[in-house]
């Protein structure tokens, strides 16, 4: 199997989703500033979807974004309480829906972040700006999740080795999530998708 930086196939299809996902972010920045103005207007979640990374977050975020009295947010994983907690709430405010909108169909709006579930301060947070908030939490059996994982970054091609090869090699980075510090690093193996 040839490796991605000797696919001049996949470089092309890397330069277009790099292209388009240049746009999108111009795109989304733009709408974002708007949305920012009314900030103080907009609801804050009472529901957050968290939890293990292939275990049906996103499944859950669209199911129940259908339902006619939920107004998703903005954006999914807008990590507001992992690596933006920083930041004014007025700015998380703002990738939600305005309150008057959902007092009007008597809904409600939610943010889905599954990294939140492993933040060592996420939980903290959470209650602390949101102690109403309701919270699923999903989780999966962890060798299924391990193998769709797996699945998903050969089919990305960011994975080449053999699946028991890649997770011996993986070992070692779980060490890294005793560190509390490591999820703040922005390249640190814990905010790797580990096995």
């Amino acid at each position: 199997m040839r490796k991605r930086f000797d696919n001049p196939e996949f470089e092309v299809k890397c330069a277009v989703l790099k292209a388009k996902r240049a746009a999108r972010n111009v795109e989304r920045t733009a709408r974002l500033a708007g949305r920012r103005a009314t900030a103080s207007s907009r609801a804050l979640p009472s529901c957050l979807i968290v939890g293990a990374q292939r275990s049906g977050t996103t499944s859950m975020y669209s199911y129940l974004s259908e339902h006619p009295r939920v107004l998703p947010g903005f954006l999914k994983e807008i990590q507001y309480f992992s690596f933006n907690h920083e930041k004014h709430l007025n700015w998380y405010r703002a990738y939600f829906p305005q309150q008057r909108n959902l007092e009007r169909i008597g809904g409600i709006t939610l943010d889905a972040t599954p990294y939140y579930l492993y933040h060592p301060r996420g939980a903290t947070r959470i209650r602390q700006r949101l102690p109403e908030a309701k919270i699923i939490v999903l989780l999966r059996n962890p060798v299924a999740r391990a193998i769709s994982q797996y699945g998903l970054e050969t089919r990305i091609e960011r994975e080449h080795r053999p699946i028991g090869e890649a997770i011996r090699a993986d070992i070692p980075r779980l060490a890294t999530w005793a560190d509390p510090n490591a999820h703040t690093r922005p390249l640190s193996p814990a905010r790797r998708f580990n096995y």
